[in-house]
């Protein structure tokens, strides 16, 4: 924040800010309105403002760098984005619903069903079933997860498909003052951080 004189400057652009004029404080920085509808977005989780290129989440969520790491992790198989109370852990990894199965699914039809673990009895014949088929449950998925992470079969998020040609002529628009970012942003159809990010590509190619 820059203030002389009761004149007030915003810290990103460094435009004078009228007595008169809306602003919004981020990290104890005075902004300007316009600075905040250019250059930041809100967390889906807490509703902080945050700067536009220090948002984490994916395509359809934004966070905040707390929300996300106290709150969130990604699938190790296919980075998904996924709230803490929805990832399933598996020797040490976190994956979605679908990679998850899919690794449990490998495991068993790659065992070689010749292993035979320790059998652990407890005086029950019942109990002692049930954790010889635990083990072997068990090595199933470390030796199916071995092979799948050794070929190196992972599968990505695929990008949204952007209509270029349209980007290009709303870019000129919003350029010349026409229309606003937010405006901009919805007829693309696109969130904040994903709207910001293929505009820096967009500039880019320019």
């Amino acid at each position: 924040m820059e203030e002389n004189n009761n004149v007030m400057y915003c810290s990103h652009c460094g435009a004078v800010i009228g007595e008169d004029e809306d602003y919004e404080t981020i990290d104890g920085d005075i902004v300007c309105a316009d600075c905040v509808e250019n250059h930041t977005t809100t967390c889906d989780r807490c509703g902080r403002i945050i700067w536009t290129n220090e948002s984490y989440g994916d395509d359809y969520t934004t966070l905040c760098s707390n929300c996300y790491h106290n709150h969130y992790t990604r699938c190790s198989c296919c980075d998904t984005l996924l709230h803490e109370d929805d990832a399933y852990h598996l020797d040490g990894y976190d994956y979605c619903s679908d990679c998850y199965h899919d690794e449990v699914d490998k495991c068993r039809s790659i065992h070689d069903y010749g292993y035979k673990p320790e059998p652990i009895f407890y005086g029950d014949i019942f109990a002692a079933l049930s954790e010889l088929e635990r083990e072997q449950t068990l090595q199933r998925q470390r030796e199916g997860i071995a092979i799948a992470k050794s070929q190196g079969k992972y599968k990505g998020r695929q990008p949204i498909a952007i209509d270029w040609v349209k980007f290009g002529q709303l870019y000129e628009q919003w350029k010349s003052g026409t229309i606003t970012a937010v405006w901009f942003q919805k007829e693309m159809g696109l969130q904040a951080n994903t709207f910001y990010r293929r505009l820096r590509e967009y500039e880019r190619g320019i």
